[in-house]
């Protein structure tokens, strides 16, 4: 199964495959506005290519960093090395209904996650 469906795209929860937390790398930064001073705050999530897993979904994943590299990515002693695709059994994934698309769907709606097909793993 992949990402695409005839009528557009498919939703997919994914989640650690243990039910953990997933901890993605990103970097953030703070500057003023040359034109008005304003304060920015911004932030993006770094992407790589897709493990397998994650292949039959998109051809791009968010970088998972695991505990044990936490700190080096957070202390400044991790590098690019370090920005590469989780493990194939690291996750899991299931389709969700398109609600979870809609500006109208009420954000703490559980129903939005529940699989609308069997789960897909890694392992």
């Amino acid at each position: 199964m992949n990402g695409q469906m005839e009528d557009g795209k498919q939703p997919f929860f994914i989640s650690a495959a243990d039910g953990g937390v997933l901890s993605c790398a990103g970097l953030w930064d703070t500057w003023k506005d040359r034109d008005n001073g304003e304060t920015i705050r911004s932030a993006t999530l770094i992407v790589t290519e897709a493990n397998p897993f994650m292949s039959n979904i998109h051809d791009r994943m968010p970088v998972f960093l695991p505990p044990e590299k936490l700190e080096a990515w957070s202390g400044d002693s991790g590098g690019v090395e370090m920005l590469t695709s989780s493990p194939t059994d690291t996750l899991r994934a299931w389709p969700v209904s398109r609600r979870v698309n809609s500006s109208k769907a009420e954000k703490d709606d559980s129903s939005l996650i529940v699989p609308i097909e069997p789960m897909l793993t890694g392992a």
